[in-house]
Formats: C-alpha cells, structure tokens, sequence
C-alpha cells in the first residue's frame, strides 16, 4: 500500500517536469511589471512588458547612453553594460 502511494507520488513529480525548452520559452514570454515614476506624478504608473521586451527596452537605452556620450566628446567612459 505504501509502495503504491510512493510509486504514484514520484510518477507525479516525473510527470509535472516539462523540458528544458519550453521552461526557457516560457520565461522569455511571462510578463513581468514594473512600477514607473515619472517626474511631476504623485502616482506610479504600471508598465508590463515581457521578458524579452524588457531586455530589448534596456539594450536600447544603453544604446542611446552610448550615443549621447560619443556626442558630447565623452566617450572616455566604458560602454554600457547589462
């Protein structure tokens, strides 16, 4: 009787499992919210994105970090890293 229990408790976490594949997909596509103050708001405002938008949204504005630095003659200072 306890042997059954157990067989079928541990099938259960075998069968839970996905693959590594889709956990990866998976992350990338949750969406994930971030809370935004803007200057002159008493109130945040809610921004949700997901995970590979957000990374996209903070490589552009690395990007964007860079370019003004090459602009104003400071580009003694290391690029933008995430």
């Amino acid at each position: 009787m306890i042997a059954q229990a157990l067989t079928a408790a541990i099938a259960m976490v075998f069968a839970a499992q996905t693959t590594p594949a889709a956990d990866h997909e998976n992350n990338r596509n949750r969406k994930v919210c971030r809370q935004d103050q803007s200057t002159g708001s008493i109130l945040p405002r809610r921004i949700c994105h997901s995970r590979s938008e957000w990374a996209a949204i903070l490589e552009k504005q690395g990007d964007d970090t860079n370019n003004a630095r090459v602009r104003c003659g400071n580009n003694k200072i290391q690029p933008f890293q995430n």
